[in-house]
C-alpha cells in the first residue's frame, strides 16, 4: 500500500519526537534537526538543523563526521518512514563529498531521496545547503534487516 504524504510526515515527526527521550549524549538525540516536507512521488524528504557548539572542529566548522552521521541519520529516518513497515535497517556504506564548510551557528537544509527500495538494499542520496548554496553531499546503501533474523540472535548484532 502506497503511503499518503501525511502519513509519512506524521510517522517522521513521531519518530524525531519520541528521539527526545533518548539518553542526551545519544548521537540521534543531540543533533536536533527538524522535519520540513516530504513527497510521496518524488520520495524525498527535508529536514533543517542549526550546527551545534559540540559538532564543530578546532576550525569552527562542522567535523566531517558529524556530517556524514547527520545526513545518514536523516537517511534512516526517511527510509523508514517510507519504505520500512516491519525489520530494520542498517547502513552498509556511506560516501561523502565534502564542498564547502558549515560553521557553528549555520541553518542548513538537508534533502533526502530515496533513489532505489529493493526487497534486502535500499540506495539513499542526501545533501546539505546554506541558502541554496550546495555545501555536501553523499550516497549510501542500506540493507534490510528482517525481525525473524534478530530474534533468532537475541537480539544481538554479532
Amino acid at each position: 500500500m502506497k503511503k499518503t504524504n501525511e502519513e509519512v510526515a506524521q510517522k517522521l515527526t513521531e519518530m524525531l519526537e519520541s528521539r527526545k527521550d533518548l539518553p542526551e549524549d545519544c548521537f540521534s538525540a543531540k543533533i536536533n534537526r527538524e522535519f520540513v516536507s516530504c513527497d510521496v512521488e518524488k520520495l524525498c524528504a527535508d529536514y533543517v538543523f542549526t550546527v551545534p557548539k559540540f559538532a564543530v572542529n578546532p576550525i569552527g566548522s562542522a567535523h566531517g563526521g558529524f556530517i556524514a552521521g547527520l545526513l545518514d541519520d536523516c537517511m534512516a529516518h526517511t527510509i523508514i518512514a517510507f519504505a520500512i513497515d516491519e525489520g530494520i535497517i542498517t547502513t552498509s556504506d556511506l560516501q561523502m563529498n565534502y564542498i564547502k564548510a558549515a560553521n557553528y551557528g549555520d541553518k542548513v537544509n538537508v534533502h533526502i531521496e530515496l533513489k532505489h527500495v529493493g526487497k534486502r538494499t535500499i540506495i539513499v542520496s542526501g545533501e546539505m545547503r546554506r541558502n541554496g548554496e550546495l555545501l555536501n553531499f553523499g550516497t549510501a546503501n542500506f540493507a534490510k534487516i528482517p525481525t525473524p533474523a534478530i530474534m533468532e540472535k537475541g537480539g544481538k548484532n554479532d
